[in-house]
């Protein structure tokens, strides 16, 4: 007959009630945030295991996440090469070579090719 290893419960039914007094899911972000660490320093247990808890009994209400500010979209090495052919006046395709360079280098070329024809006009 086999034995079942029983492991003590990490959560003891008094330290649950503890926790459920000890964090109100309709509080403001800061006010939960608080919470959350009054109750770690009650409780000995770390803020994750307590949220795992909390969501566990269905309290836990997730922080807001920023978005990210979606940056301006650069352009990519064939479209930059494609500008610098037609800076230059070239045909498509005949800067051999060109395709190797970063977006940085090929971005630099065209500026400095920009700058010497204001030049020239000038």
């Amino acid at each position: 007959m086999e034995t079942k290893k029983v492991s003590p419960a990490n959560y003891t039914p008094e330290l649950i009630e503890e926790i459920k007094a000890g964090y109100d899911p309709k509080a403001s972000e800061s006010e939960r945030t608080m919470q959350l660490q009054t109750l770690q320093e009650s409780t000995g247990k770390s803020v994750q295991s307590l949220r795992m808890k909390l969501t566990q009994l269905g309290l836990y209400v997730k922080l807001e996440t920023k978005k990210a500010v979606k940056k301006d979209k650069k352009p990519t090495r064939s479209e930059l090469q494609s500008k610098l052919e037609a800076v230059m006046d070239k045909a498509p395709d005949t800067l051999i070579g060109v395709e190797r360079a970063n977006a940085g280098s090929i971005q630099a070329i065209i500026d400095f090719i920009g700058e010497l024809k204001t030049q020239v006009q000038a």
